[in-house]
């Protein structure tokens, strides 16, 4: 009987109770509002973002793996910089124009002559199937350019282009021509009295970060050396080297006349001097001079080199190269210099002749000769005796002459053969004086 009576309070005590823990149970996380297919009834879905695309890497950016070359070095390149026709520079159709690329041979292999820019795939744009690369030394840039022409349609045209060792291997970075030939302009409506549309509150467009269209900056001449290269790029002592360098004038201005050197040795007489009379605005020269080396040396090229130009940027007028020779092992020995003096010489003035001799091998030299000819007759020379001259070192010799005629001059050491060398064939050295009657 008590436990009937007691059961309806029974039940709604558990009642009480379970509401109480059901209040004090933690929260589930229930989405607000569940995805509706679309074309379903209901609030209509919402279409899916569009992914951002992430550009891909161009391939005049990515670094490349080096290719076997030949003795075990290495073939490789990458690009610099876009000298002439940047991205997406646009040309009518039909229009002929010429892209300017610049690269460095990012090897230890020089590119010797016979390398070639070849065609790869993409837009020919009316180009060869290839052009001729000059030689360039490790670690040395080049600018190499391609005649091409503006498809006659519509549209984005781009043509990928790769250097080729002289044996066919193609190797380093992929560089590309890219350009628009845009779609003719249509014929603009007369504007009415009225406007067609009432202007809304918000642009119809965002506007962009960045302008599409580069201005124009108009700069005075700007001068670089945009080649410096020797052949062989391993020469030995006494070696005779060509050098090429190249000047540009990357400014919008054309430059007037100026002086291009290239220094090859520690002596005030190495050096290579040219005048160039101008230079268009983008446009350049190569300059080319054969000399003889006779140890290492960091070769030095400057473009206007006395200041006279006026330009936009005046620190990048100088470009270096090594020029490595092999230390000799025994005794070498060289004329290092040849000067006389004064520079302007009537016959029979009395001209101070100075001559040095050098020592670039790695063992000392005993007692030899040293003899300095400057004219056709048996006693027209200077003649010294060295008894001996420790590994790397010199002497300047000097001597007073009169002289008559001009004449090749040849400074000789160790004429006789005396001292048994590691390089024989660098004894000798010639010099030009010129004598007024």
């Amino acid at each position: 009987m008590n436990m009937k009576k007691n059961h309806p309070l029974f039940l709604a005590g558990m009642f009480l109770l379970l509401a109480v823990l059901a209040c004090n149970a933690p929260a589930s996380t229930v989405p607000t509002a569940m995805p509706t297919a679309a074309g379903q009834a209901g609030e209509e879905a919402s279409p899916a973002p569009t992914p951002t695309s992430t550009p891909t890497p161009s391939a005049t950016d990515t670094p490349v793996p080096d290719v076997s070359g030949p003795g075990g070095c290495t073939l490789n390149s990458s690009w610099v910089a876009d000298v002439t026709v940047p991205d997406n520079t646009e040309f009518p159709p039909g229009a002929a124009f010429t892209k300017t690329w610049r690269v460095r041979n990012s090897g230890t292999c020089a590119w010797e002559t016979g390398t070639k820019l070849v065609f790869v795939s993409g837009d020919p744009l009316g180009g060869p199937a290839e052009v001729d690369v000059s030689p360039v030394a490790p670690d040395s840039s080049s600018d190499i350019s391609v005649d091409l022409a503006a498809p006659a349609d519509p549209g984005t045209y781009r043509g990928n282009w790769q250097l080729q060792a002289p044996d066919g291997t193609r190797f380093g970075s992929v560089i590309y021509v890219k350009i628009i030939v845009p779609a003719p302009a249509t014929d603009t409506p007369e504007p009415t009295d009225e406007p067609t549309a009432e202007p809304t509150d918000e642009p119809t467009e965002e506007p962009t970060d960045e302008p599409t269209e580069e201005p124009t900056v108009e700069t005075g001449p700007d001068l670089y050396i945009s080649e410096l290269s020797i052949n062989p790029s391993n020469p030995q002592s006494g070696d005779t080297i060509h050098v090429r360098v190249g000047t540009y004038n990357q400014g919008s201005q054309a430059a007037g006349a100026y002086k291009v050197t290239f220094k090859y040795s520690p002596q005030s007489t190495g050096v290579c001097a040219w005048d160039v009379s101008s230079t268009a605005a983008h446009g350049g020269r190569i300059l080319e001079c054969d000399v003889v080396v006779y140890s290492d040396y960091t070769g030095l090229a400057t473009t206007d080199v006395d200041g006279t130009i006026a330009e936009t940027d005046e620190s990048n007028n100088t470009s270096e190269i090594e020029i490595p020779v092999p230390e000799a092992v025994g005794v070498d020995l060289y004329i290092s210099e040849m000067s006389v003096t004064p520079d302007s010489i009537n016959a029979g003035d009395t001209v101070a002749a100075r001559v040095g001799i050098y020592n670039r091998g790695n063992a000392a030299a005993g007692s030899f000769w040293v003899y300095w000819r400057y004219g056709i007759g048996d006693f027209d020379g200077c003649s010294w005796e060295i008894d001996s001259l420790v590994a790397r070192g010199g002497r300047i010799l000097t001597c007073e002459v009169e002289m008559y005629h001009s004449f090749d001059t040849v400074a000789t050491a160790d004429g006789t053969h005396v001292i048994a060398e590691a390089v024989e064939t660098n004894n000798d050295r010639a010099f030009h004086v010129e004598v007024s009657p």
